[in-house]
């Protein structure tokens, strides 16, 4: 009876593995067993496994079509000019030039996106640390700039985003004040109903009119600094993978207000 009792209490652990297995090979998604009351918590940690496991494959599937897309016509120019017989003046070397920046500018985005580990990855990143790095990193970039940063949290408060995803937002916002500061950069973050970080600049800021358009792939409000207008679309891409939210708006100082809001 004994033995009995224990083989019919190992079918569950034996359909699991056999699903798995399917998993494997691609014949299933997710686990759909019925099972006792004990193995609910592994199964739903298990199909969050493998959901985070399709989310991360589709980014990178993403990645590579985008790429493909983007990248064959103006590459294909670019060769045929090179092959060509004909002379390249300065005006078709600069307009050569705009394409491989442009390519160069594209692969990167896509490469940055597709590394995304978004909230499944199960890290954490201690904020004051993160953000004193970032923020005296600013201070060797631009000399000329004050960046100034209060951290309203325990110096030991983690959130739960991977460290590079974290420095990726924060790097973006804290990049891109830098450009445009006349003086200074404030970086403020405080607990709210998420984590809430707040970066303002006292540059000369982008026209209400314009505000909605940040964050637009390939969107470049002013041409006179360098850039492809990727920066600021790939930080709403990050901010969305942790389900947070980010607004733009103009800053007492008269720059841009940048708000992030994460989750608890």
């Amino acid at each position: 009876m004994n033995l009995l009792a224990v083989n019919r209490s190992l079918r569950p652990l034996a359909r699991l593995q056999h699903q798995l297995a399917e998993f494997q090979t691609g014949q299933r998604e997710r686990l759909d067993l019925d099972c006792p009351s004990e193995l609910d918590g592994l199964l739903i940690q298990l199909n969050h496994f493998m959901d985070e496991l399709q989310r991360r494959l589709q980014r990178s599937r993403e990645a590579v079509a985008n790429l493909s897309h983007t990248l064959q016509t103006p590459l294909a120019a670019v060769t045929q000019v090179l092959r060509g017989r004909r002379s390249i003046d300065d005006q078709r070397r600069r307009r050569m030039l705009e394409r491989l920046e442009g390519m160069q500018a594209q692969l990167t985005s896509e490469l940055r996106r597709a590394r995304f580990a978004g909230p499944g990855s199960a890290l954490h990143s201690v904020v004051a640390q993160e953000a004193g790095t970032l923020v005296d990193m600013m201070r060797t970039l631009y000399p000329d700039k004050r960046f100034e940063l209060h951290v309203e949290l325990p110096s030991k408060h983690s959130v739960a985003v991977e460290r590079q995803d974290l420095n990726e937002m924060l790097g973006i916002v804290l990049d891109n004040a830098g450009k445009w500061a006349r003086k200074y950069v404030v970086c403020r973050i405080r607990q709210d109903q998420g984590l809430v970080f707040e970066i303002e600049d006292d540059g000369p800021g982008v026209p209400v009119p314009a505000l909605s358009q940040l964050g637009e792939r390939g969107k470049r409000l002013d041409e006179s600094t360098p850039g492809h207008g990727l920066g600021l679309a790939i930080l709403k891409q990050i901010v969305a993978q942790y389900r947070g939210t980010v607004t733009f708006s103009a800053s007492n100082e008269g720059g841009l207000y940048v708000r992030i809001e994460l989750p608890c």
